[in-house]
């Protein structure tokens, strides 16, 4: 778990470095429900769902899981692409 924070960190720390660009965002919040990690975020128009898959499952990773689903949402006007990623 202390990996995943880490890697969700340093994420967020990139997103924040190309925050001049309102296209280029990427973040999202997790949660721990029942032995699963679940990542809810929103990514710019910038990011493709293939970079934000890999992106996942390489945090999955560091927490020792694998990334078992990627779901899109809704797009938001603001918020961009969201979506909720599940690690197993």
């Amino acid at each position: 778990m202390r990996k995943l924070a880490m890697s969700l960190c340093l994420c967020l720390v990139a997103t924040s470095a190309q925050a001049g660009n309102k296209d280029n965002f990427f973040s999202f919040k997790t949660k721990v429900v029942q032995g699963q990690i679940q990542m809810h975020g929103h990514y710019g128009k910038n990011w493709t769902e293939t970079e934000v898959r890999k992106s996942l499952e390489r945090d999955c990773a560091g927490a020792g899981k694998t990334l078992a689903a990627l779901q899109l949402g809704e797009v938001h006007k603001r918020k961009g692409q969201s979506f909720v990623g599940v690690c197993t």
